[in-house]
């Protein structure tokens, strides 16, 4: 049947010329993270002939240019991607309902909390077909108590169960949604190496060994180890003067685990670290760095840096946490250390901490400047696995290949959707 179109002011629906292609709605939270993160998951889509449309709760004029430029059909769905108002989730529900009724996608993929939670339920009300969401990891509301925590249960609960299949990032957070029957036990569900990286773009550089530099990239949020990380340096900076520790990533003073600004001022004074801001290309601070640290207590997925610090031949300190302990490839050693509940356990490849553990990221930095030797060791092994394991083209194919698994019923008739004004 001919495509129909609904115009999101509510005109008539006009019939269209008829076009077999599939058409697939990717629905993220801002359109950085989509150019950032999703360009080539976006270009995978087009190579297999789909339609690709994207939107994001933000505007962000350099991106959607670029995203534009890639074929890329994008809108603006202004939103509140942080916030509890109710009033203005309705209404980003509601923008995303008439974006769905005037594209009319053959698939929805989601990601990020409220567009997955928004997404799932607007897409099943506009009668889309397939509808697939990714949990990225749990978030700040996962690790919240009270009413907060519960609302976020009881929506993943109600839109989740409308999607065909569900994506994870680590196999905590799955386990985590099946026990709190936060989807279906029958729902089928697929385990990815995170969203991968892209390996090719990234240079084998040899990790400087004077001064030894440690860079940690993230949000500057203070679940994100940031404080710890801080303190660390200055501890360190104590004992071994010439070590450098730098600090990339935006300031998200709108989430309420932003870090403070005053703080990070009173960190830069005080020459404990070197703070560089945000950047769109992570690559020349990691060739300038010896080890990359990640001290997250955060619920992640599986952070994308810590797979492009890999992908550079750095080794890495993180936290045996969700997420970022998947990223560390134990020694037999570290696994007897894990099981004896240390608080540094050691890895083919880096080093793990307990979380929210200043002395154990202390002593983890500490044993990589008293052995050099292992930086570049870790290092290289680092990048072994990055390409054994998250090459993003392998991870996209599997991604695409799950969806199109799904792919057995026909475009719907839309005739029990009233398009009258």
């Amino acid at each position: 049947m001919p495509r129909l179109s609904l115009d999101i002011f509510g005109k008539p629906p006009q019939e269209q010329e008829e076009n077999t292609a599939k058409r697939i709605l990717v629905i993220g939270g801002t359109v950085q993270g989509l150019l950032l993160f999703r360009a080539p998951l976006l270009s995978a889509m087009q190579e297999k002939g789909w339609e690709v449309y994207a939107c994001a709760s933000n505007y962000h004029g350099p991106s959607i240019k670029k995203l534009l430029s890639k074929g890329i059909r994008f809108k603006s769905l202004y939103g509140q991607r942080t916030g509890t108002n109710p009033f203005a989730d309705l209404l980003y529900f509601s923008k995303l309902v008439l974006h769905i009724l005037s594209i009319r996608p053959d698939i929805i993929f989601s990601y990020s909390i409220k567009p997955v939670i928004y997404g799932s339920l607007a897409g099943k009300l506009c009668k889309v077909p397939n509808l697939f969401a990714m949990i990225e990891g749990l978030g700040y509301t996962f690790s919240q108590k009270g009413w907060l925590r519960k609302l976020v249960h009881l929506l993943y609960e109600c839109s989740l169960k409308h999607n065909q299949s569900v994506f994870f990032l680590n196999p905590d957070d799955e386990a985590v949604f099946r026990e709190l029957g936060l989807m279906p036990a029958e729902q089928p569900s697929l385990l990815l190496n995170g969203i991968g990286v892209d390996i090719r773009s990234f240079e084998i550089t040899t990790p400087p060994a004077e001064p030894t530099r440690f860079l940690l990239v993230a949000r500057l949020l203070n679940e994100k180890g940031i404080v710890e990380y801080a303190e660390a340096a200055r501890q360190i900076r104590k004992r071994y003067p010439n070590t450098q520790f730098d600090l990339v990533g935006p300031l998200d003073i709108s989430h309420p685990q932003s870090v403070d600004p005053q703080l990070l001022d009173q960190w830069k004074r005080d020459e404990i670290l070197e703070y560089h801001g945000c950047t769109d290309d992570v690559r020349p601070f990691l060739y300038q760095c010896s080890v990359f640290v990640l001290p997250s207590y955060y619920r992640e997925g599986l952070p994308r840096t810590l797979l492009e610090a890999m992908a550079a031949g750095r080794a890495i300190i993180t936290t045996d946490t969700p997420g970022c302990r998947e990223t560390v490839r134990l020694t037999e050693m570290g696994k007897k250390q894990k099981a004896s509940e240390a608080p540094v356990m050691e890895g083919e490849n880096g080093l793990l901490v307990r979380p929210r553990n200043i002395p154990a990221l202390v002593q983890a930095i500490q044993t990589l400047l008293e052995n050099t030797q292992k930086i570049s060791e870790m290092g290289a092994i680092s990048c072994d696995i990055a390409e054994d394991d998250y090459d993003i083209e392998d991870i996209n194919a599997t991604i695409l290949s799950h969806i199109e698994s799904f792919q057995d019923s026909d475009y719907p008739e839309y005739d029990d959707i009233d398009f009258e004004q």
